[in-house]
């Protein structure tokens, strides 16, 4: 699946220790989102949200707190109103990490609150081991 392969690109890079892992992890994980937001664009509204979690990350690696929010925010949702609750779980759990992560604002607050939305939701979708993770 393209987002998951995306979702885990763009964490690796925000784990990457070396410039050119980020780098290369970076650059795939922004074709994938060409992808994704070309899939968008021909009507697809199920990938709606995929996109909108893919630009969070990206925005994120670029420094663009306020921006990624507002993906972040609009993924959690138009995954949750679409019923696609792994998927407003992921996003929910990528949002509180961004949120204590790299050189991000710190919230942790609001981090807490979306690791305790992920497990909701992770439970709620019927995965024990990701709810207990």
């Amino acid at each position: 699946d393209l987002y998951l392969r995306g979702v885990c690109l763009f964490a690796a890079a925000a784990a990457a220790a070396k410039p050119g892992q980020k780098r290369r992890y970076l650059r795939h994980g922004r074709k994938l989102l060409a992808t994704i937001q070309k899939w968008q664009s021909q009507g697809n509204l199920n990938v709606r949200h995929h996109a909108a979690l893919l630009t969070a990350e990206d925005l994120t690696s670029r420094g663009k707190w306020d921006e990624a929010k507002q993906s972040y925010e609009s993924a959690i949702v138009g995954a949750s109103r679409g019923g696609f609750l792994h998927d407003a779980a992921i996003a929910n759990e990528r949002y509180a990490y961004s949120l204590l992560g790299g050189d991000a604002p710190r919230n942790i607050d609001s981090a807490r609150f979306h690791f305790g939305e992920a497990k909701r939701l992770y439970v709620e979708w019927g995965s024990m081991v990701l709810a207990n993770d």
